[in-house]
């Protein structure tokens, strides 16, 4: 917007020296017209590239995330999560599918969470989502393990192959 001013003040005094006086009405619409533009395409910038940005609260974030792109819940083709992929996290069950190997564990982990944001923002029911779980080969190597795991992310965008669980049956 300062660019915009000092391109107006330019113009002002251009006018000024060819003209000898320039209109008040002039300049205040001038002013209001590149307020009202600065404004329009921070607007535009914020519902483009904002992602998170939003004020319907009846619209989740990850749904605006995926809409800014052209892509919806059923675009999502893996999940790199957390889990342990062992019993205790239950990572083996079937995102959205309803089936899970530990049918008699209670189910409130990452698991259970995404099949609840995906219900959420209208994943089709049945089309399940391959999960990788890594840290059973990571274990906790703070950062080290966020890095090796965006590795085998990546590895699995490039490829299409989404590893097993090595502890999953």
């Amino acid at each position: 917007m300062a660019y915009e001013h000092a391109e107006l003040q330019q113009e002002l005094d251009s006018r000024r020296q060819q003209e000898g006086l320039v209109d008040d009405d002039y300049f205040s619409s001038r002013v209001a017209d590149i307020e009202n533009e600065a404004y329009r395409q921070e607007k535009d910038a914020l519902g483009m590239y904002g992602m998170l940005e939003g004020t319907d609260p009846r619209i989740a974030p990850l749904r605006r995330a995926l809409a800014v792109w052209g892509l919806t819940a059923d675009d999502i083709g893996v999940l790199s999560i957390h889990g342990t992929s062992t019993n205790a996290n239950v990572s083996g069950s079937c995102i959205l599918c309803g089936v899970s190997q530990y049918p008699d564990l209670q189910e409130e982990n990452e698991t259970k969470i995404w099949n609840d944001i995906f219900t959420t923002i209208s994943r089709t029911p049945g089309n399940a989502v391959p999960i990788m779980a890594q840290k059973s080969l990571l274990g906790h190597a703070k950062g080290g393990a966020a890095a090796w795991q965006m590795a085998g992310l990546i590895q699995t965008v490039t490829t299409g192959i989404v590893p097993g669980n090595r502890n999953s049956e």
